[in-house]
Formats: C-alpha cells, sequence, structure tokens
C-alpha cells in the first residue's frame, strides 16, 4: 500500500483543494493520504467525505513552525483528536503569528515601493503566507517569479523579511501529546 503522509492543501500553501488533492492521491494509485496543512485543520472538513468517496484512507495530520534553540524547525503531529482544544488554540496562535508577520512584510514591501494589501492575499484563505505574498508579488509584475520574490524580498535576511514570533518546539509536541497526537520532525535533511 503506497501513501503519502505530508501532503499540503489549499487551505495552507498547497495548490489543490482537499477534494482535488484527494482525487489526485485516487488517480495517480495511493491508498492513504495525510494532509499536513501549516497551522490549521481546516481542509478536513471537506477532504473526510471527499476520502470516503474515493476509497483513501485518510489520517489525520498537521505541520507546525517552531523554534529549537535558535533554530526554526517544522513538526508534524499525526493521529491526533481534530476537535481537540488544544490543538485548536495553537492553531488560532499560529493563525495570528502570521496575520502579525504578514502585515508586518506587507509594511516593508509599501517601503520599497512594492504596493500589495492584505486584501490581495486574503482570496489565498485562511492560513496565508509567504509563497502567498510571493504569488500576489508576481501577478501584480513586480517580480518575474515566486523565487524572484524570495530572492530579492522575502527570504530570509532580505530586504523586507520579518521573523514571526516564535513557538517553541517543547510547547508544540506538549500540545500534540495533549491531543492524544504523535510528533515528529519535517524536513529533518534541512536541520543538517
Amino acid at each position: 500500500m503506497f501513501a503519502d503522509i505530508h501532503t499540503h492543501t489549499s487551505a495552507s500553501d498547497g495548490s489543490y483543494s482537499p477534494t482535488d488533492l484527494v482525487n489526485l492521491a485516487k488517480e495517480i494509485g495511493l491508498r492513504g493520504l495525510s494532509i499536513t496543512d501549516h497551522d490549521t485543520t481546516a481542509a478536513y472538513d471537506e477532504a473526510i467525505p471527499a476520502a470516503k468517496k474515493a476509497g483513501i484512507k485518510l489520517g489525520v495530520g498537521i505541520e507546525f513552525s517552531c523554534v529549537f534553540e535558535g533554530f526554526d524547525v517544522h513538526l508534524l503531529g499525526y493521529d491526533f483528536d481534530l476537535k481537540s482544544p488544544d490543538i485548536q488554540a495553537l492553531c488560532l496562535r499560529h493563525k495570528n503569528r502570521r496575520k502579525n508577520r504578514n502585515l508586518r512584510m506587507l509594511e516593508k514591501l509599501r517601503e520599497s515601493n512594492i504596493d500589495i494589501s492584505i486584501e490581495d492575499i486574503k482570496e489565498h484563505g485562511d492560513s496565508i503566507g509567504r509563497p502567498h505574498i510571493a504569488h500576489v508579488m508576481m501577478q501584480k509584475g513586480y517580480v518575474s517569479s515566486i523565487k524572484e520574490a524570495f530572492n530579492r524580498y522575502l527570504g530570509e535576511g532580505k530586504l523586507c523579511y520579518v521573523r514571526g514570533e516564535s513557538l517553541s518546539v517543547d510547547e508544540t509536541i506538549d500540545t500534540i501529546h495533549k491531543a492524544r497526537g504523535k510528533a515528529f520532525i519535517a524536513h529533518p535533511q534541512l536541520l543538517l
């Protein structure tokens, strides 16, 4: 049985709606899937019935950004209670963290004569991040590619980069465990 247990939907920074992602998984022969959107479980309202209809086993997942000893770390949470108030509270904290960070980056972009408003990026949903800002920059002709937006403006250490509020690895793991889930490091190769 083949499964993909680290995927993203349009509820965060993925390209496909939850239903389209489930259907794609079915189309390419996967029998299982876990959606690990950044800081949100919003995709599951749509994904659960879509997976049932497609005959795909759907595992619960999420990806949280955290900091450990000054380094950015992404943690994956699996098999937790979707209705856990602890998980939902952490998602809300991340949503607010992203919103504040985005507003500060948009301010820096305006100072660099790049006029993008929060309304311009809101069409990308609830979990807006730098890739969405880069996409709007490209749409408005400020850059020719998302890569250019990161290389010139949004990448770490670049002109308009803003470091977001940090949530600790310990707190994130504790929250996942309180929701009866399991925590794993995402992208371990990036920590070397």
